[in-house]
């Protein structure tokens, strides 16, 4: 897949298939004939399709097929079961599509099919030069726990696939190669040997358009046959989609981070807050506008019995019996004091919170907010 490609929209399958499956390409990966299907007229399957279709989960639906048939996990995919995935594609090709003839041939009897075969050291070697290799890249691990979006299903499903060919052995080891090869005879045998002759197709790439179309009943094309795909291409595009991905990653960890310090710093300035508790404080009403908490509850202001009155006087000093925390912090000018007193001395209701000095002494301490403060007329309290 390019990694400039876009990933297809979430859509729901079309039961039953708005058009038939005409061909199985069901020759291993490093074989297959995409792009010339593609010019063709048909729409195929292959892996890059998977990585296209993130949003649709065909990652996670293809683990779970190969799971099922490889790993005895649930229960086998089995006729319309591929359609949830292959609903809108008239073709497959490549991995994991080949992993399952019998099955594809039973859910789509009608399909012509085909084997895409090369000599076995060739397909090895290719192999090594691409799946293999990728395979192989100690960062793998890093990458798909930081990406568990697209990586980390998109290396568990190339993982288990390949590994169904090196027949468990870790596939890029040197170790694997005679069980990669052997599974590749056998693989192509078990094609032969499934699909009836006059529907089967044995396809070599050097043998150009001729016997394709020939066999798929189509009108040979112009231009020359597409040979595409090829090692140094694949792992390009590869290597493009891996960086890609890091560079994803690094963006959503650098958002994160900067919501992480925005969080910390918010953190830092609440805990320069003092906690209050839902007891009264004493308090009293300073020149400057300002409610201050006496540095004693047991000051004789605690007991004195009033409310706010104002009387419109400038030096009214009133007595306030108590104060209760009822409202929330929230920063405020330095003139908020002198602002809410000079409405209090109008008559006009502030429906404002004040500041109070709490465990200080007068002029001193940490702030607070009150809020419901309505110092209209004479005999009206702080509450």
């Amino acid at each position: 897949m390019d990694c400039n490609e876009e990933f297809y929209d979430e859509i729901k399958p079309v039961i039953p298939r708005p058009k038939p499956m005409k061909v199985l390409v069901l020759g291993l990966p490093r074989t297959a004939l995409c792009a010339a299907l593609k010019q063709l007229g048909m729409n195929p399957y292959h892996f890059s399709e998977i990585s296209r279709n993130k949003n649709n989960k065909h990652f996670q639906l293809w683990l779970k097929a190969v799971q099922a048939k490889y790993d005895g996990l649930e229960e086998p995919f089995k006729g319309g079961d591929f359609d949830q995935i292959l609903w809108n594609y008239d073709a497959v090709t490549d991995d994991p599509c080949c992993l399952f003839v019998e099955e594809l041939i039973t859910a789509y009897p009608n399909a012509k099919v085909i084997l895409t075969v090369r000599p076995r050291e060739e397909w090895l070697r290719s192999m090594q030069q691409t799946i293999l290799k990728i395979l192989s890249w100690r960062s793998w691990h890093i990458l798909c726990f930081l990406d568990r979006e697209f990586m980390g299903p998109y290396q568990a499903l190339l993982n288990r696939t390949t590994a169904v060919l090196s027949q468990g052995r870790l596939p890029y080891k040197p170790s694997a190669y005679p069980a990669l090869v052997e599974s590749f005879d056998k693989h192509n045998d078990n094609v032969r040997n499934a699909v009836p002759t006059e529907r089967l197709l044995e396809f070599e790439s050097s043998q150009g358009w001729d016997p394709l179309c020939k066999f798929l009943g189509l009108p040979v094309p112009d231009g020359k046959y597409p040979h595409l795909n090829h090692a140094r291409d694949l792992m390009r595009l590869e290597d493009s989609l891996y960086w890609a991905r890091w560079y994803w990653v690094a963006q959503r960890m650098a958002k994160r981070a900067g919501v992480a310090v925005l969080v910390l710093l918010a953190a830092l300035y609440l805990n320069s807050i003092p906690r209050f508790s839902s007891r009264a404080f004493p308090a009293r009403w300073s020149a400057d506008g300002i409610l201050v908490a006496e540095s004693s509850p047991a000051s004789a202001l605690s007991h004195q019995k009033g409310c706010l009155n104002t009387n419109g006087s400038q030096n009214a000093e009133p007595i306030v019996r108590s104060i209760t925390w009822i409202g929330q912090y929230l920063p405020r000018t330095v003139s908020e004091g002198e602002h809410l007193q000079k409405m209090a001395r109008k008559g006009s209701r502030v429906d404002l919170p004040l500041v109070l000095n709490i465990g200080a002494p007068p002029g001193e301490g940490h702030e607070a907010w009150y809020h419901n403060v309505d110092p209209s007329t004479s005999g009206n309290c702080w509450s």
